[in-house]
């Protein structure tokens, strides 16, 4: 995450940017959390940002909730907010094998230099049986224009050729995309990995992880269309994914 982490460490505008998410966004998440996060068991949100999930935790009385993230501004926000969470590397996780029953991140897998690490790292540290809980925009996306990398008919062709490359491939590959640079920031403008449902879930399976999980929706939704549409395999080219993966209990 060397390049990335630079981009994050000491960004103060960066972390307001963050902290000025709606509560809302997070909801479906933390519900989640809460249904796999059984009592007494801990909890880590890696790229935890300013703390927004962990609050939220936090006022429904959960207490062994713990957050990582690199940016040192938005860790002294979370500490402002009575938070346990602190600063790492954005390569290893500064916590033992088996540390914890759910592990999560919402968004921060697009913004990583090495995402197999990142991902390897929070296998490492979660429990044998416990979940993993990934949210990330789906860049292969052929039904959105909300990023670059989705926007356009040349886009969306290019992106339909790779999802079906991948679905024929056994194997996965992350790659990277291109940051955007302009003065006033639009949220993934700094995303640069071209995050999927194909390639999260094959590395999942490849840890002999099953399954549990996969929304095309981030957040709450109650459009008929679209719970019609998360019944299907055409929720491969929506816009966003939200898995959850299980360790074997003999991993």
């Amino acid at each position: 995450m060397t390049k990335q982490k630079e981009f994050y460490k000491n960004n103060y505008a960066y972390s307001k940017f963050l902290d000025r998410q709606s509560s809302n966004t997070f909801k479906k998440y933390i519900s989640v959390v809460l249904s796999y996060l059984a009592s007494g068991e801990k909890f880590l949100d890696v790229g935890c940002g300013t703390g927004i999930a962990l609050n939220l935790l936090k006022e429904d009385g959960k207490k062994n909730i713990y957050g990582i993230d690199v940016s040192h501004t938005s860790i002294d926000i979370c500490k402002e907010k009575g938070l346990s969470a602190r600063k790492y590397d954005g390569r290893r996780i500064p916590y033992n094998v088996n540390s914890f029953s759910v592990v999560g991140s919402f968004n921060v897998l697009e913004h990583t230099d090495d995402p197999e690490l990142f991902l390897n790292e929070q296998y490492r540290v979660l429990k044998k049986g416990g979940y993993l809980l990934i949210v990330c925009p789906n860049f292969l996306s052929i039904t959105n224009n909300y990023h670059w990398h989705t926007a356009g008919l040349k886009n969306k062709l290019s992106n339909l050729i790779t999802l079906i490359s991948k679905l024929l491939s056994k194997k996965y590959q992350f790659h990277k995309m291109k940051t955007v640079v302009r003065k006033t920031f639009r949220a993934d403008d700094d995303a640069c990995i071209i995050t999927n449902p194909i390639d999260i879930i094959k590395w999942g399976y490849q840890k002999k992880m099953k399954l549990i999980h996969w929304s095309t929706k981030p957040v709450i939704h109650n459009s008929l269309f679209i719970k019609v549409i998360e019944k299907t395999p055409i929720k491969i080219f929506f816009g966003a994914s939200f898995i959850v993966l299980k360790k074997g209990d003999n991993a």
